[in-house]
């Protein structure tokens, strides 16, 4: 089960001692190399989004927003782990820990309870990724 949710920079993540109790939530852009995570956590979840808001307001360039099917993955995950009974810690990091994963860990701490930590950080979560990761947890097949 889910005990707790935060949300934590790149250079943060990969500074961590890989621990059983962990499991870890990695975003990084979509032309960026992965995070090197050190070994020993639960489970790794590895996917790459960058950090702007609606494809609507795409400005030209190769950055897109998180997709639905991205959401559902995530939600998939965090469901999974929330119904183990060993006793889990949510990290979710993206670059600078603060839009991406802050959305993560705000919709994580939301939909099972979990202590915020770093409150005042959850105004500035990226708004597109907390309202797909609700609609993913209201879509009937995922």
């Amino acid at each position: 089960m889910l005990i707790s949710a935060a949300h934590i920079s790149r250079q943060a993540a990969e500074a961590l001692p890989g621990t059983s109790d962990l499991v870890v939530l990695t975003i990084t852009d979509l032309w960026a190399l992965p995070a090197e995570l050190r070994e020993g956590y639960r489970d790794v979840l590895r996917l790459a989004f960058d950090d702007v808001l609606e494809a609507a307001q795409w400005d030209g360039t190769d950055r897109l927003p998180i997709t639905p099917e991205q959401a559902c993955q995530i939600v998939e995950w965090l469901e999974h782990w929330h119904a183990e009974p060993m006793q889990l810690r949510l990290i979710a990091h993206c670059e600078a820990g603060i839009s991406r994963s802050a959305a993560v860990a705000r919709f994580a701490a939301e939909t099972f309870g979990l202590p915020l930590p770093h409150e005042a950080d959850y105004p500035f979560c990226n708004a597109t990724v907390l309202r797909q990761l609700r609609a993913a947890l209201r879509r009937p097949t995922r």
